[in-house]
């Protein structure tokens, strides 16, 4: 090493003190001097091989090696890594990231270096770390590859069914750390954060992956595109559109005075009501039998309400946000004057209709919530809601298209209530007692807890009260 003219980088007084001088020459070995102090490396304590043509970069991470010249004692005392950031000056105090060495038994080392942003040039450098100390190697550079991540256009749709697929330029490596699929949703630029729906695929061959959504509402405009997710790494190919087809001839989509609501058309079928795991007057499960109906895809909202009405009780004002501090009485008085305006016979669906609706109907899942298990997905409620409504459909929808089942607004039924009923309740078309003093409410509310939101969870009030956490939907 006697060829080599060292500058002194770092001398530091301590206990664990020991001076570091690095060559200024590119690609010449890093060299560490350091005093007699038996606790550190005796001197001259090693070298580092030279880091060029070291690196192997993929597009969202890449690969540094090369070998230390330390004995294992020295090893011992002594940690090594590389630190790395698009700063070309890189010290300690500025790096973006940093990842120790695996030092092997021929002291060799690998140091992978993720997430990485593709397309974007890297400088990263060796680093010796002892005590208070630093010593550095040459800074080298190398640059990602760009990412080529494809959303391909959708096919196979359906009413409530398509087939998405994309592609991405990933290695093997890369997809085994990589979470990527596709976003779909009815607002115009899906991401991650305001996702109505997502999958992520398994890739089929080196590039593509592919998979099929469901529980889409039909003749509905879609917006989709592939995604890329490593670690807190978030990245997007363009957005497209399709249009799933028209549903059965039963949909209906009412409109009063410019405003349109729609209606979706549930298939009767029998399943099970209640719960015999949770509170008394959920039990017992007990099988009930219903013929078709239709119900609102939403809870109505003010801008309906006012269409109709031409007034507005709620609380929290917004065109699109459900009404609400209407009574039961007072939603009565509303679906009389819609019938009047329509020559339809709407009403408020029964407490079964809306059991089975907000489990998803033939299609059910059987989720604890109306379409999830994961509340947050499909709900505003006390956790998430910020103590006010929220527009109807921002959530995911259950099985059936519907939305909001669970969470935002309290949702008055047909029926009186009765805590005892379902011992006593027929089994085909229940519209529950003949007479009571409270009627009931489901789906649970912005203010409420998880348990409140679940699909089988009964609540009660008088029928002239209104509260700012209640409103409805209609059925046909």
């Amino acid at each position: 090493m006697s060829h080599m003219k060292p500058k002194i980088l770092l001398a530091l007084a301590g206990v664990f003190l020991f001076s570091i001088l690095i060559s200024c020459t590119e690609g010449d070995p890093v060299v560490i001097y350091n005093n007699s102090n038996t606790d550190a490396p005796q001197g001259p304590a090693g070298t580092v091989t030279a880091l060029e043509d070291t690196v192997e970069a993929g597009v969202t991470f890449a690969t540094v090696s090369g070998q230390v010249r330390l004995s294992d004692q020295e090893l011992a005392v002594v940690s090594c890594g590389i630190i790395w950031g698009t700063d070309e000056e890189l010290m300690w105090d500025n790096k973006v990231a940093a990842a120790a060495c695996n030092v092997q038994d021929d002291k060799t080392y690998c140091v992978k270096m993720t997430p990485l942003l593709p397309g974007t040039k890297y400088y990263y450098r060796f680093y010796l770390h002892h005590g208070p100390s630093f010593g550095f190697g040459p800074v080298e550079s190398f640059s990602t590859e760009p990412l080529q991540l494809e959303t391909c256009d959708a096919s196979n749709i359906g009413p409530t069914e398509a087939c998405f697929s994309g592609r991405v330029n990933l290695t093997p490596a890369e997809m085994d750390s990589a979470a990527f699929g596709v976003l779909w949703s009815t607002d115009s630029e899906p991401t991650w954060l305001n996702k109505a729906s997502y999958a992520i695929y398994s890739p089929k061959d080196s590039d593509l992956f592919a998979a099929e959504a469901s529980w889409l509402i039909p003749d509905t405009r879609y917006y989709y595109r592939s995604f890329l997710r490593i670690d807190s790494l978030y990245e997007y190919g363009p957005a497209k559109s399709f249009t799933t087809a028209p549903g059965s001839a039963g949909t209906e989509t009412l409109t009063v005075n410019g405003v349109s609501y729609r209606l979706v058309a549930v298939e009767g079928g029998t399943f099970w009501m209640g719960c015999d795991s949770t509170y008394d007057n959920e039990k017992p499960m007990h099988q009930v039998t219903l013929s078709s109906y239709h119900i609102g895809q939403t809870e109505v909202t003010q801008q309906l309400w006012e269409a109709v009405m031409g007034t507005n009780p709620s609380e929290f004002r917004g065109d699109s946000l459900p009404v609400e501090k209407v009574s039961w009485e007072d939603c009565q008085a509303f679906i009389q004057k819609l019938n009047q305006q329509t020559g339809k016979t709407f009403r408020l669906p029964t407490e079964a209709e809306w059991e089975y609706a907000a489990r998803g109907g033939r299609h059910s899942q059987g989720c604890i919530y109306a379409g999830a298990d994961m509340l947050s997905y499909v709900a505003w409620f006390g956790d998430n809601s910020g103590e006010q409504t929220h527009k109807v459909a921002i959530k995911d929808p259950n099985e059936l298209g519907l939305y909001d089942m669970s969470g935002n607004v309290w949702e008055w039924c047909h029926d009186w209530y009765d805590a005892e009923w379902y011992a006593v309740s027929p089994q085909v078309n229940p519209s529950g007692p003949s007479s009571g003093i409270y009627h009931v409410g489901r789906g649970g509310c912005w203010s409420n807890g998880e348990s409140f939101c679940r699909v089988t969870r009964r609540l009660y009030d008088s029928p002239a009260k209104s509260f700012c956490n209640v409103g409805f939907r209609i059925a046909l």
